[in-house]
C-alpha cells in the first residue's frame, strides 16, 4: 500500500524526524496544577486545546469536586516540550 501511495504523483515520505513532529489535530496534552485557596494541589492530565483552556477545564472540575475555590492553576504543555519543575511524574505522563 506505500509503494501505491508514493507512485501518486507529488506525494513523498518525510524522514523520521518530520515525521515524529506530526500533530494530529489540535489534541494537546498538558500538565495542569490547580492549587486550592488552602494551598492544596490538585494535578490533572488534560487532552486539549491548549494550556489556558486546559487550565479553565481544570478549574472547573476542581470546584464540581471540591467545591472551593482555587488560589492559582498552572500549567505546562507537550507542544513546546514539558519544562515545568513542579509537576510530580507520579502524578501521570
Amino acid at each position: 500500500m506505500l509503494n501505491n501511495i508514493l507512485n501518486i504523483e507529488g506525494v513523498s515520505l518525510l524522514p523520521k524526524e518530520q515525521q515524529k513532529a506530526i500533530n494530529g489535530g489540535n489534541m494537546e496534552i498538558c500538565h495542569v496544577l490547580v492549587e486550592g485557596a488552602d494551598g492544596s494541589q490538585h494535578p490533572y492530565v488534560t487532552f486539549g486545546s491548549g494550556g489556558e483552556a486546559s487550565c479553565a477545564g481544570a478549574t472547573d472540575d476542581y470546584v464540581n469536586e471540591k467545591g472551593g475555590t482555587f488560589g492559582r492553576c498552572r500549567y505546562d504543555c507537550g507542544s513546546d516540550g514539558y519544562t515545568a519543575t513542579w509537576w510530580d511524574p507520579s502524578w501521570g505522563n
